[in-house]
């Protein structure tokens, strides 16, 4: 009667590990969807970076049409380079949205490794558990075996 006492025990201990290891999974679950968000984030500055190049391309192309006449230069060169100090400062801003972006990822990451290590140290958990499940199992197959007295 103990030794099924001690595998009812152990294995009350086995099921409180996998409510851990469930709970420790939910958060890497949660850190995967931090890290995706912030992957969105990337993809949406560069596309944002990307609309910039095109913008200062286009601008590029309006200096160079203003070259063709001295009159049309002075007016064209001032006009595009308004137009280039609004792109860059926009491609600035953009580049410190990116790195806000990574130091994003990066927080995810440490908090997917916490959560593995978390994961890690539940198995161990479960690994003891059921070591003791097997060994109150023993326990009983030897009570089991041994000769009834009366």
């Amino acid at each position: 009667h103990e030794a099924l006492i001690s595998v009812h025990e152990a294995l009350i201990s086995v099921h409180e590990v996998l409510i851990s290891v469930h709970e420790a999974l939910i958060s890497v679950q949660e850190a995967l969807i931090s890290i995706h968000e912030a992957l969105i984030s990337v993809q949406e500055v560069l596309i944002s970076v990307q609309k910039a190049l095109i913008n200062v391309h286009e601008v590029l192309i309006s200096v160079h049409e203003a070259l063709i006449s001295v009159q049309e230069v002075l007016i064209g060169v001032h006009e595009a380079l308004v137009s280039v100090n609004k792109a860059l400062i926009s491609v600035q801003e953009m580049r410190i949205n990116v790195h806000e972006a990574l130091i994003s990822v990066q927080e995810a990451l440490i908090s997917i490794h916490e959560a593995l290590i978390s994961v890690h140290e539940a198995l161990i958990s479960v690994h003891e558990a059921l070591i003791s499940v097997h060994e109150a199992q023993i326990s009983v197959h030897v009570h089991l075996s041994a000769p009834t007295r009366r």
